[in-house]
């Protein structure tokens, strides 16, 4: 297990860039906050930003045990897909690889949506009637 663990700086969360060391362990962490899409891509792929930052977190993740991130949506839809969100650990790049999906691809594409949908790991609450703020969370043990 690592002795510290560095999330990567997203957007809003550059300034309050955490660590996790082992002394601290176990640790849940939650931050909320609204991402806009990073990019336009001129296909049309129904990805949304929590599952983006859920795919980016896989690729930090990749190969550290024993630490869960879960990116979701409040009102129960994550854009315009029909999920939440997702959540990764250290192995879901290594799924999506076996399920012929590369996560490193898939974040460039701005297609976190099928990633997910071939690798596992989406998030479906169904509608919640709210919309208070999406979630992020990361629990290390």
């Amino acid at each position: 297990m690592p002795t510290r663990l560095t999330l990567p700086a997203w957007p809003s969360w550059r300034k309050q860039q955490k660590h996790v060391g082992t002394e601290h362990l176990p640790t849940l962490q939650v931050w909320c906050d609204f991402l806009k899409r990073a990019r336009q891509t001129r296909q049309y792929t129904p990805t949304a930003p929590a599952q983006q930052v859920a795919l980016g977190a896989a690729l930090a993740l990749a190969g550290v045990p024993r630490v869960l991130f879960a990116a979701i949506g409040t009102d129960g839809r994550d854009g315009p897909t029909d999920v939440a969100g997702a959540w990764v650990d250290g192995e879901t790049v290594a799924r999506g690889r076996a399920h012929g999906q590369e996560a490193a691809a898939a974040l460039a594409a701005n297609d976190s949506y099928h990633f997910f949908a071939a690798a596992g790991g989406h998030l479906r609450t169904g509608p919640t009637l709210t919309n208070v703020n999406d979630l992020y969370l990361l629990f290390a043990w």
